[in-house]
């Protein structure tokens, strides 16, 4: 026998959800907050908030999946991104948007971000090899050039130098740039 759910957790949702609706210009959501659905988007949110959380939610289309993400990451003041397949969305295309993502995370802006992937966006076997280095090491190998590393140095330094323990070398901020993205 299943408990329902308290009226005071039905009524944080239900403003969570208004709350998203009203930030988001392109897509309102009206949806109801079931059991199985709490449940969800409570394991969901928690997951986000944890440090370099990920999950992988399976399921048929229209199970509700991307909209109760899309409430968790606004409940957890995250920003989504997603990429946009186009015609000649290639391996190219999908470095700019990672080594982005890597950046505004990891960088300076120390951002939140929820990276949404579904099956649709796999144009290419090797986004799901990049995906898999995120999650196991936190980079993608040879994602940035020199320049661009030397880039990211530069910006991280003053904040890398008060890190605890100070980060003084190159590769010690390069190596904590990865564990804050």
């Amino acid at each position: 026998m299943k408990l329902s759910p308290p009226e005071q957790l039905i009524d944080t949702l239900n403003q969570a959800l208004e709350d998203y609706n009203l930030s988001s210009g392109k897509s309102q959501m009206n949806l109801v907050f079931f059991n199985d659905a709490i449940s969800h988007l409570t394991r969901v949110a928690r997951i986000l908030r944890s440090q370099r959380g990920n999950a992988l939610l399976v399921g048929v289309g229209g199970s509700g999946r991307s909209s109760l993400t899309r409430i968790a990451i606004s409940m957890n003041r995250m920003t989504q991104f997603s990429i946009e397949i186009s015609k000649n969305y290639g391996e190219k295309k999908f470095h700019e948007d990672l080594a982005y993502l890597l950046t505004e995370c990891g960088g300076v802006n120390n951002k939140q971000f929820c990276f949404m992937f579904s099956d649709s966006q796999i144009v290419s076997e090797s986004f799901l090899e990049d995906i898999n280095n995120i999650l196991n090491s936190g980079e993608v190998p040879n994602l940035f050039d020199k320049d661009d590393q030397d880039v990211i140095i530069g910006d991280l330094r003053a904040d890398a130098k008060r890190a605890n323990p100070p980060k003084e070398s190159s590769d010690e901020i390069l190596a904590w740039f990865v564990i804050r993205g």
